[in-house]
Parts: C-alpha cells; sequence; structure tokens
C-alpha cells in the first residue's frame, strides 16, 4: 500500500502550492522591508520622507509573520492532497 499517493486530490495539493509560492513571495517582501528598517535605524535620514521606521517595522513583522502562517498552510494543503481525506479539506480557501 503506497503511503502517498501524487493523485489523491490534486486540486487540493495545487491550492496549497500557491499557498506556498504566496508565502515565499511574503517572506522576500518581509525581508526586504527588514533590510531597509534597518538601514534606517543605523542611518536615520534614509528613506525618512519616503516611508518612517515607525511604518516599516510593522510591516516587516506583519510580512513574516504572514509567511509563516501561509507556508505552514500550504505544506499541510500539500500533505492533505497526497495522502487523501475525507473531503473536507476541499473547502478550504483557494487565492
Amino acid at each position: 500500500m503506497e503511503a502517498f499517493s501524487s493523485d489523491s486530490d490534486p486540486v487540493l495539493a495545487s491550492t496549497g502550492r500557491r499557498y506556498v509560492r504566496t508565502g515565499i513571495l511574503l517572506l522576500l517582501a518581509g525581508s526586504v522591508a527588514g533590510l531597509l528598517a534597518s538601514f534606517q535605524y543605523v542611518n536615520e535620514e534614509f528613506l525618512l520622507e519616503a516611508i518612517p521606521f515607525q511604518s516599516l517595522r510593522p510591516l516587516h513583522v506583519t510580512l513574516v509573520l504572514n509567511w509563516i502562517i501561509f507556508a505552514a498552510t500550504g505544506c499541510v494543503m500539500i500533505f492533505l492532497g497526497r495522502v487523501g481525506n475525507d473531503g473536507a479539506g476541499t473547502r478550504l480557501p483557494t487565492l
């Protein structure tokens, strides 16, 4: 008996891959926001007029927390799509 079947629920697995891709994009955006915030913390005049540090820091934290949630949700969806489920997973939201 095969534990992982690649065709148990392809819709759920493809939705999971979209969640993981979105999570990776959020990670990259959070890294850029963190890098800009760190430059601004060291050099207080860097991009001060465009985006103040008080806006960059919460943006960085929000993006980084959301990438963890999206990537973890996507991994669970991929796992359920490969292992199979009782149909309850098909009601999960799609992007």
